[in-house]
């Protein structure tokens, strides 16, 4: 995701430095910011924490109403 990347680098920050921080693989740390994949809700809530909320755990949650009218349209 954009907004992770771009805190990471805001503060010179590998990937490596952020993974080790939330507890996870630098792998993790990548795909995420790829849009590979997604956080665990926990991890999510983890980089919220981290970040003192400027990136929402929320902002890695799908809306299934607007992913329904998505695909009735």
């Amino acid at each position: 995701m954009k907004d992770l990347t771009e805190y990471r680098k805001a503060r010179n920050m590998g990937q490596r430095a952020l993974a080790e921080l939330l507890g996870v693989k630098q792998s993790t740390i990548c795909r995420i910011e790829t849009g590979a994949a997604r956080p665990s809700l926990d991890l999510a809530g983890r980089i919220e924490r981290l970040t003192k909320g400027k990136i929402k755990a929320s902002s890695w949650v799908s809306d299934p109403i607007e992913q329904h009218e998505a695909g009735a349209a």
